[in-house]
């Protein structure tokens, strides 16, 4: 019984960590295309 709780524990640690992760890496993404688009802009102007 003990053994299965801190298991559900660690497998829902390890999901909020991979989404954490997963959201820090759209986060980088949309920050590079941002400012690749600012580039592209000031550039035509």
């Amino acid at each position: 019984m003990e053994g299965e709780g801190s298991n559900a524990m660690i497998s829902d640690f390890t999901f909020a960590n991979r989404s954490l992760r997963l959201l820090m890496d759209h986060i980088i993404v949309f920050h590079v295309l941002l400012h690749f688009i600012q580039s592209t802009v000031r550039a035509s102007n």
